[in-house]
């Protein structure tokens, strides 16, 4: 009681976040939940503003990683916050606690993303628009005629109008005259003719004009990623979480899949070999090295402040066919004294110890500079196998070995031998990519029937990927596509494969069809767009000169918008694919 004061106001001010979590961390887990119940300022660490409850949930993350040696990351993945990350590590708090596991154990996990890359980037050939007949595509052979009923829905529901009022704009549309007893009511092709390719996205579907008819197709991932999504907010939505799980004991992969020329090598290591090994992050580097630079700090920040006991050995490989060679060693083949290359890799026979950050980056430079990667009419930079690079931690605490493992697979490009332009050599390889992705899809197919066997033994590729797919891992396969209608077909089937992959179920209500979906989705990109050109656009003056009629000129004052010219080229583009769809 404050006498002074004449009130019954405490004498004890409330204690700091800091404080708290000093105290928090000599209080074992079965006494912290009382200590809620009892204590109004822990209690209100949790229960008050948004902002104290986000200071509380780190409190008792920071708290998993005093008492239990977990790892905490630094920064919080998407979708994220506190206290969602603290029930995300919460499982694991047993396990460098002595004990006979030696490995985190949950079920086997899989997610699913897909990114588009900007629209036209794929390198064209003279051939890339040629049929079989290698005779020349016309404008034609870009679009679809979209099925009847989908294209009244799409007016209908744009409109909000009849049937009879739909087919009436659906007809007048190229001028001509609607008549409902005439002897055949369909409207002219033209009008019902959708491009092929991309329609519309959001964060987490895709609408697609599938070539053969197939009319529009949605297909749901737990992230779709547009051409403006950098490298950094790609490894924030695919992998940064990954990192954790890795460093808690769970093994963990990343692959991408996708087109010759759609962006995987792109996604995976950067757009040129330096930013693809430079550990030292720049806009530009890659999954492959954002992990490894996270990883690494995050080994010296456990094994300074938290006592863990670290080893970490790298192996990069190749394959091509059924040769598996050695990146870290000139190619040398891996295994063959064995009998079985991928066994060996699995049994570290091609890893190498790594010493810190700088020789990481030497071994990743030397596994870069001997890659098969060779031109294409489709890619300039095209990999020409498969290359896995595969990551082997040991933690050691009180004792206790706890082991974990990181893939990391940029999968050749699956590719149309007319369209990448391959011949000879390349078209040998480009046989021996597509075969490997075959049997890629028949072990995804098999993983989804729950089937007893998986054919992992029909290639090597999966035979090193077998680990991944399944056990107690956790994949995220990312789907790199084009939106261009061209790569129609490419596109399609490498979403399918990632649908397959998740098997995720799509829980839009029944009465919402996939036009409403696709219109809703442009929608909210057109508005999202023109809040970009109103936030970037800004207004100029610059001088222009003309001619005059009597061959005179004169110099003009004039003012010009600038800085959003990206931006409106896709918003013309996106009110393009909306007139489409709704035939205005």
């Amino acid at each position: 009681r404050n006498e002074n004061m004449g009130t019954n106001q405490s004498c004890f001010s409330k204690p700091s976040p800091d404080l708290l979590f000093v105290v928090l961390q000599y209080v074992p887990w079965r006494d912290i939940a009382p200590m809620f119940r009892v204590n109004r300022f822990i209690h209100s660490a949790l229960m008050g503003t948004p902002e104290d409850r986000e200071r509380g949930w780190l409190m008792l993350a920071k708290n998993l990683e005093a008492q239990d040696k977990l790892h905490v990351p630094r920064y919080l993945p998407a979708g994220y916050n506190w206290q969602s990350m603290f029930f995300h590590l919460w499982p694991a708090r047993n396990l460098f606690q002595p004990g006979d596991n030696a490995t985190s154990e949950e079920k086997f996990s899989i997610g699913v993303a897909a990114r588009f890359r900007p629209i036209g980037t794929p390198p064209a050939s003279d051939d890339e628009n040629s049929d079989e007949d290698n005779e020349p595509a016309s404008a034609d052979k870009k679009v679809m005629i979209l099925p009847l009923h989908q294209k009244l829905q799409a007016i209908r529901s744009y409109h909000k109008c009849t049937v009879t009022e739909a087919q009436k704009i659906l007809w007048s549309g190229k001028g001509n005259k609607y008549d409902p007893f005439a002897a055949n009511a369909a409207p002219p092709e033209d009008i019902a003719a959708i491009q092929l390719g991309l329609v519309s996205l959001s964060d987490e579907q895709v609408v697609v004009a599938t070539p053969g008819g197939g009319g529009l197709r949605d297909f749901k991932f737990n992230h779709v990623l547009d051409h403006r999504a950098s490298q950094e907010s790609t490894f924030n939505h695919t992998t940064r979480l990954l990192i954790t799980d890795f460093l808690n004991g769970y093994n963990c992969c990343v692959f991408c899949y996708g087109q010759t020329g759609s962006g995987k090598t792109h996604t995976m290591f950067g757009p040129d070999p330096a930013s693809s090994t430079a550990l030292k992050i720049t806009r530009h580097s890659g999954l492959l090295p954002r992990l490894c630079a996270e990883v690494m700090a995050a080994l010296d920040d456990r094994a300074n402040n938290l006592g863990v006991e670290v080893n970490l050995g790298v192996s990069c490989v190749e394959v091509f066919g059924d040769d598996i060679t050695n990146l870290l060693e000139d190619h040398a083949a891996i295994g063959t004294w064995r009998g079985t290359a991928a066994r060996a890799v699995q049994e570290g026979r091609a890893r190498v110890a790594v010493k810190d950050l700088a020789h990481l980056q030497e071994l990743l430079e030397k596994a870069e500079s001997v890659k098969r990667i060779a031109a294409t009419d489709m890619n300039e930079r095209s990999s020409r196998a498969h290359s896995i690079t595969f990551l082997r931690l040991e933690q050691r605490v009180n004792q206790k070995l706890v082991t974990s493992e990181f893939v990391l697979a940029d999968l050749g490009g699956s590719e149309q031998l007319k369209k990448s332009g391959a011949t000879g050599e390349r078209k040998q390889e480009a046989t021996q990519i597509n075969l490997g992705l075959l049997a890629l899809n028949s072990c995804i197919e098999a993983l989804n029937a729950s089937r007893s066997h998986v054919p992992y033994q029909n290639s090597k590729l999966t035979s090193l990927l077998s680990t991944a797919l399944g056990g107690n891992s956790k994949t995220t396969v990312i789907v790199t596509a084009s939106p261009d209608p061209q790569h129609a077909t490419e596109t399609a089937n490498s979403l399918r494969f990632g649908e397959g992959c998740g098997v995720i179920v799509n829980l839009a209500k029944e009465n919402v069809s996939t036009m409403e979906l696709a219109l809703k989705q442009l929608d909210a990109q057109i508005e999202e767009t023109k809040g970009l050109i109103e936030q970037n656009e800004r207004w100029e003056s610059k001088r222009v000169a003309r001619k005059d009629a009597f061959d005179g000129e004169e110099t003009l004052l004039v003012t010009v918008p600038v800085g959003a010219e990206e931006e409106r080229e896709t918003l013309e583009l996106l009110l393009a694919r909306r007139r489409q769809l709704i035939g205005a």
